[in-house]
């Protein structure tokens, strides 16, 4: 098989829309959609302010992210369109398929040998840098086998059928593990609302806790809050004062109402302050700045430390008087959040959420007696352990099939795993096995 310079396959493209800005659609590119309209990946108008200096891409053009080449962001344009200039966009040369090209750019061997030659910062290194990027000038030296247009045809045609196959158990288990995320919170709400019980319940006028069992105490928040305290960042590490670590919005493990340790930091406190208001076990943290769209403010998490570690200026603590089971607490918090209830006490300003904690403790809440809290509590606990093996399970899979397309598609068009042009099939070299 010859080997010949990725260039000779392709014609880099650079002209500019200028007037045909007005009627062309704007197109993306991700790893998991391919190209497609820039309105169905994002919300809002792009950043530019004219598109006259954009590309011009035709139907079967090959668009590719250079500043996401690990992730495999490429595709080919189904609609003639436009895209951003920090894109590389490419036409297929007569000899050539474009969607061997594509399948022959996202494998992992050509992904790899982009990522020899990318420049900028943090080029060459691990997943997630983003300021590196590869030139066509680059890109183009590449030394890739040379197929007949016909077995680049059939070896497309296998991959089409068999990464949609891939594709399609992805999409199941992803959303599977959307389900399951649906079910807990679902879940979640109904146990901290009704106790998973068929006590008698009553009507409480709330649209956020429409009902509750009869026998529930109706109380504030802030009853089953003994004392709240704003965080601070303290200082840089120093032998004048106590270093310890300080816990960050950063460090809350959201999903399981945690913290983790990975990349934990060390602030320095006067030892006083640390010895009075440092946490102790049982402990809640709430998020009290911060937020985003898709993450509002007011995410609450449990401290199960051995104490006398801080938390920064974005948090504060929460201690629960001895009559509420601080991990029934958690439970208690996590339900209002996701209830819709904590966002009626954000405000923004300057960019940035803020919870305010008197309006949001003098919210309605109705608590069970403490056996039942932790009865509860116990049941949410279980439940969230049995969905995180069948998360886990689902994630295992996942990886399995990505992992499985990666090494399908590096395998053909590598000339590996040779393609029947007869029967679509897929084979290996006579000392492999057969790939299906």
């Amino acid at each position: 098989m010859m080997t010949i310079p990725f260039g000779r396959l392709v014609t880099r493209l650079d002209k500019r829309a200028g007037g045909k800005a007005d009627y062309r659609p704007l197109l993306s590119v991700s790893q998991t959609h391919g190209v497609v309209r820039f309105s169905e990946l994002h919300d809002g108008e792009p950043r530019a302010e004219s598109l006259e200096n954009y590309k011009l891409v035709e139907t079967d053009d090959i668009v590719l992210n250079r500043m996401s080449v690990r992730a495999g962001a490429v595709g080919i344009a189904c609609e003639p369109g436009l895209v951003t200039p920090d894109y590389e966009a490419l036409r297929v040369n007569d000899g050539a398929d474009p969607r061997f090209i594509k399948y022959l750019m996202k494998s992992s061997w050509f992904i790899s040998e982009m990522v020899r030659r990318e420049r900028g910062i943090g080029a060459g290194g691990g997943q997630g840098v983003r300021t590196s990027r590869i030139s066509f000038a680059d890109m183009r030296v590449i030394p890739v086998e040379r197929f007949p247009l016909d077995v680049q045809r059939a070896i497309a045609d296998y991959l089409d059928h068999e990464t949609a196959e891939i594709d399609a158990f992805i999409a199941d288990q992803e959303q599977m593990m959307r389900l399951i995320d649906e079910h807990w919170k679902s879940s979640l709400i109904e146990q901290i609302q009704r106790g998973g019980s068929q006590e008698e319940l009553r009507e409480t006028g709330l649209e956020t806790w429409p009902q509750a069992p009869a026998a529930w105490s109706e109380e504030r928040l802030k009853a089953s809050v003994l004392s709240h305290k704003n965080g601070a960042w303290g200082a840089d590490p120093s032998e004048d004062d106590q270093t310890v670590r300080c816990i960050r919005v950063a460090d809350f493990d959201k999903k399981h109402g945690r913290i983790h340790s990975r990349s934990a930091t060390d602030r320095s406190y006067a030892t006083d302050v640390v010895q009075r208001e440092g946490l102790r076990h049982g402990d809640l943290l709430i998020e009290k700045s911060g937020g985003g769209p898709s993450s509002p403010v007011g995410n609450v998490v449990l401290y199960e430390g051995e104490g006398e570690e801080m938390y920064s200026n974005f948090t504060a603590r929460i201690v629960t008087p001895n009559w509420v089971d601080s991990l029934y607490a958690l439970y208690l918090h996590k339900s209002l959040y996701l209830s819709g209830v904590t966002s009626r006490s954000v405000k923004q300003s300057t960019g940035i959420q803020n919870l305010d904690m008197g309006m949001y403790l003098d919210e309605r809440v109705y608590l069970p007696p403490f056996d039942q809290q932790r009865k509860i509590a116990a049941q949410i606990e279980a439940e969230r352990e049995s969905l995180d093996r069948l998360t886990k399970d689902a994630q295992v899979a996942l990886e399995l099939a990505r992992e499985r397309k990666s090494a399908l598609i590096s395998a053909t068009v590598t000339g590996q795993l040779e393609v029947d042009r007869e029967r679509g099939a897929g084979q290996l070299g006579s000392e492999g096995q057969e790939a299906k």
